[in-house]
């Protein structure tokens, strides 16, 4: 999984990367990074952003508060 985080201008930021094992579903993956970068974020001082994703599921989860069993403790963090 990967992010980055990008200024007002363009200019990048910082990027992260990192690896899981075993992950259960492309859902829990993208839940999972969201977190992980949502916590960069918070370590780097970010405390005003815009997340962007493709994972329409978890996009539609998060706006809307809804749960979903499968990433259900992901999205509490979250």
């Amino acid at each position: 999984m990967g992010w980055l985080f990008v200024d007002e201008s363009g200019q990048t930021l910082t990027t992260r990367s990192s690896a899981e094992a075993s992950v259960a579903s492309p859902l829990v993956a993208e839940a999972i990074s969201i977190r992980s970068a949502l916590n960069h974020a918070l370590d780097i001082g970010i405390t005003d952003l815009h997340l962007k994703s493709d994972a329409q599921a978890l996009v539609r989860a998060l706006n809307m508060q809804k749960q979903i069993k499968e990433i259900y403790g992901i999205l509490f963090d979250i």
